[in-house]
């Protein structure tokens, strides 16, 4: 299946209205909600750098299997591929 082939109305009217929005026509509550969320994404991608077991080594094999060093491990300072940063 391609993407035309899925490719519908509603779709088309989500991305207009993500095109068309700003800042101020988000409520308030929804922007503090978002906010939160970031926080807690970036604090527990921050806390996967070192708490578990493995965190630590996988950072080392991101490291070692190389590529364009394109992306950052937050917490971390070391730039490696986008797919191993993922």
């Amino acid at each position: 299946m391609s993407v035309n082939a899925i490719d519908t109305g509603a779709q088309k009217a989500i991305s207009h209205f993500a095109a068309s929005l700003s800042y101020e026509n988000i409520p308030e509550r929804t922007r503090h909600t978002v906010k939160r969320i970031i926080l807690d994404c970036i604090g527990t991608a921050l806390a996967a750098t070192t708490l578990g077991d493995g965190c630590r080594e996988t950072i080392v094999v991101a490291r070692r299997l190389g590529g364009k060093p394109e992306s950052s491990i937050l917490g971390v300072g070391t730039k490696v591929s986008a797919t191993q940063a993922a």
